[in-house]
């Protein structure tokens, strides 16, 4: 996982991709991975498929409150303020209220 995030630091989201999916093949239930393979999709330009793997992330480190999980919430908001400002300002409020 770690070399995939030095590929995302240089914007070599191919070969960050690569990195990921190589860690997915040996533990599917990574998500740190996932959510990492998110990013470098983001940077494809992969919008439906960033979305599944961050979902994927999502359901994996949901039951343990973590620095992933905080990660992953952190990541489906500014993907949202991305694609859609306005409804993401509402959800990232939402958001902070149930976290409070």
């Amino acid at each position: 996982v770690m070399q995939g995030h030095a590929l995302l630091a240089t914007r070599s989201w191919v070969d960050a991709a690569r990195s990921f999916h190589a860690v997915l093949r040996m533990d599917p239930q990574s998500a740190p991975a996932w959510l990492g393979l998110s990013i470098a999709l983001d940077g494809l330009d992969d919008d439906t498929e960033a979305h599944a793997a961050l979902t994927r992330a999502g359901a994996l480190a949901r039951p343990a409150p973590d620095r992933t999980a905080a990660f992953v919430r952190l990541r489906t908001l500014a993907r949202a303020v991305a694609l859609s400002p306005v409804a993401a300002t509402d959800a990232a409020v939402a958001a902070y209220r149930a976290d409070a």
